[in-house]
Formats: C-alpha cells, sequence, structure tokens
C-alpha cells in the first residue's frame, strides 16, 4: 500500500493497479483528488507488471462532483483536463 496524499491510497494485487479514493462525505473532486489520481496514475504507468488500472471510491459515492469549496478560486493544478488526459492517454494503450 502506497500514499499518494491523504486521500488517495495505491494498491497492487498481481497485474492490477487500484487507485482507492476517500475523500468523504461525497469523494469531490478537488485538488488532493486530482493530485492522487495523477500521481496514481504515473506510477502505474512505470510499472511494467501493470496490466490495468481500476479506480474506486471509498464510501458511498464515485465521485459526486467538483469539490464547490474550489468555486471562485483559480484552479490548483492539476487541474480535472490534465487528469483526464493522463487517464486517457495512459490507460488506454493497446
Amino acid at each position: 500500500m502506497l500514499s499518494t496524499n491523504d486521500v488517495t491510497i495505491l494498491e497492487e494485487f498481481g497485474d492490477i493497479g487500484f487507485i482507492i479514493v476517500d475523500n468523504p462525505p461525497v469523494n469531490a473532486i478537488g485538488f488532493k483528488v486530482r493530485e492522487g489520481l495523477l500521481k496514481g496514475v504515473e506510477t502505474f504507468n512505470k510499472r511494467d507488471t501493470i496490466k490495468a488500472i481500476i479506480i474506486i471510491c471509498e464510501n458511498r459515492t464515485f465521485f459526486a462532483g467538483v469539490d464547490i469549496k474550489e468555486f471562485n478560486q483559480p484552479v490548483k493544478e492539476p487541474g480535472l483536463r490534465k487528469v483526464i488526459e493522463s487517464l486517457k492517454d495512459n490507460c488506454f494503450k493497446n
């Protein structure tokens, strides 16, 4: 088990990497979630043994939207677009 920050944990089971997000109460996609997802994808992408990445959320929701506490503030990088691009570029290889 490897923690990328206080809301994201990485675990490996065989050739599958898990990015586990725990950002109560609704797993809102704020800075720390975006940061953890990006670090998780980058970490697993460097390992030749990982063949798949699964993203899961603790508690009752799977990403209920953006974090409203970040409204009307400058976006702290990584922004959501960068995270989505990283997922697209690194998780859908043949």
